[in-house]
């Protein structure tokens, strides 16, 4: 279930990060970070529901800070979308890749 995905989620994340989660901010802000993104950008969302981080609302938000980004929401994995399906994960980054050159 997502939380069992977020606790070891949590285990695998550096000090630091964690610090800055426990500590009840983040010293990145993405409204500030996203649109000096000047690169093609593909964005994974897995679902919250089970483990993702990106709430699928914030999904319009998204694709106005990063420009011209493609973003896909896969429902059946959560965080580890690389893992998860690697099968899909690998087919669709090198699907985007190729479409660059």
């Amino acid at each position: 279930d997502a939380a069992t995905v977020r606790a070891r989620n949590y285990g695998n994340m550096s000090e630091g990060v964690m610090n800055d989660l426990l500590a009840g901010g983040s010293a990145y802000s993405a409204d500030n970070l996203l649109p000096k993104v000047a690169r093609p950008t593909l964005v994974i969302l897995g679902n919250p529901n089970r483990g993702g981080v990106v709430d699928w609302a914030d999904r319009p938000r998204l694709q106005r800070l990063l420009k011209g980004s493609k973003i896909l929401e896969w429902p059946e994995v959560g965080h580890g979308i690389h893992t998860e399906a690697p099968d899909r994960f690998i087919a669709t980054v090198s699907d985007f890749l190729r479409g660059l050159s």
